[in-house]
């Protein structure tokens, strides 16, 4: 006799909890992999330029590679930056400030006023 177990998981939404779902900071740690795939492919790519060639290899990739990658680097570390302290705050208020009609499914800004400590 066989004993198992499965389980799944899955996610079903609408289309408006996916308009109406909060906005996302962008992962540093995605960018980071996604710039060590992008540099292994550059190298491969490098490599097999310099094996398939029967003269001297130039340095000049390597060299420029060196000096561009770090400065996008950080260029795009910069824009994640600017996306997480200053849009992404932004958009999280305007998100919070968002009221739906039960009825239509309308969305509409509200500004609410500050209660007073009297």
């Amino acid at each position: 006799m066989v004993v198992g177990r499965a389980t799944t998981r899955g996610i079903q939404q609408t289309e408006l909890s996916k308009q109406l779902s909060p906005p996302a900071k962008w992962s540093y740690k995605k960018l980071v992999l996604w710039f060590a795939i992008v540099s292994l492919i550059a190298l491969v790519v490098y490599v097999r330029s310099v094996m398939s060639g029967p003269a001297p290899a130039s340095s000049l990739p390597v060299t420029l590679y060196a000096i561009l990658a770090p400065a996008a680097f950080i260029s795009i570390v910069a824009v994640f930056w600017k996306h997480n302290h200053s849009t992404y705050e932004r958009h999280y208020a305007q998100w919070n400030q968002s009221f739906i009609c039960e009825r239509c499914g309308t969305v509409s800004q509200h500004d609410l006023p500050i209660a007073s400590l009297s």
